[in-house]
């Protein structure tokens, strides 16, 4: 019998995620991931890291929903687990600030605690019986996709071993992000302010 062929496109947070998850549920499975830019120099490399999806339409919240809660569980796990040390896993308790009065919950309320070719479309890749595409920002060049936009945020990582709780203000004015995310080994990111449809990385 021959195995079925999966190709990943993107090798950042995403699609090495989808890959795992897909090997995990189908194993045995041939997954190829496709991309022009691996780690340490994805996008994914330079985020903060938020589990929850956010600056997103308000229309997909079920979607949403959904999707965190998978991935808050998947987190969790990874948290719990033997390896946690290795991976730097840990759970931090912080706070959201909010200037809107909401009248409901947010929704995740429930959810917290070689040589190679640069391919310059999809159709050039036919050998695979599915095709994943996670290729993030690049989705504008790739795909003609006008929907997808960049968001270049700046990060600044200090070591303040006494920061114990996350702080996050999603709520200032439009090119505001502000954060504050403890993480392992001491060390502090803190998210500032956000270019909308800029795409450097430096």
């Amino acid at each position: 019998m021959n195995r079925h062929k999966i190709c990943v496109i993107g090798a950042g947070v995403i699609g090495l995620s989808s890959a795992v998850r897909i090997q995990d549920k189908i194993p045995g499975i041939d997954i190829t991931i496709i991309a022009d830019t691996f780690s340490p120099y994805t996008t994914s490399d330079g985020s903060a890291g938020f589990w929850e999806p956010h600056l997103v339409n308000p229309d997909q919240s079920e979607e949403l929903r959904k999707w965190g809660q998978e991935t808050f569980d998947y987190l969790l796990g990874l948290v719990q687990s033997q390896e946690a040390g290795k991976l730097d896993a840990q759970l931090v308790s912080g706070y959201d600030f909010s200037i809107e009065h909401y009248d409901q919950d947010p929704y995740w309320k429930d959810q917290v605690i070689a040589y190679r070719k640069k391919e310059d479309s999809i159709p050039k890749i036919n050998k695979f019986d599915l095709i994943i595409n996670c290729v993030g920002v690049r989705a504008y060049q790739l795909l003609n996709d006008q929907n997808v936009k960049p968001i270049r945020g700046q990060i600044i990582k200090v070591i303040a071993p006494w920061i114990k709780h996350f702080y996050v203000d999603f709520d200032g004015a439009e090119g505001t992000e502000r954060y504050i995310l403890p993480g392992m080994h001491r060390k502090l990111v803190i998210g500032l302010d956000f270019d909308l449809e800029e795409l450097k990385y430096d």
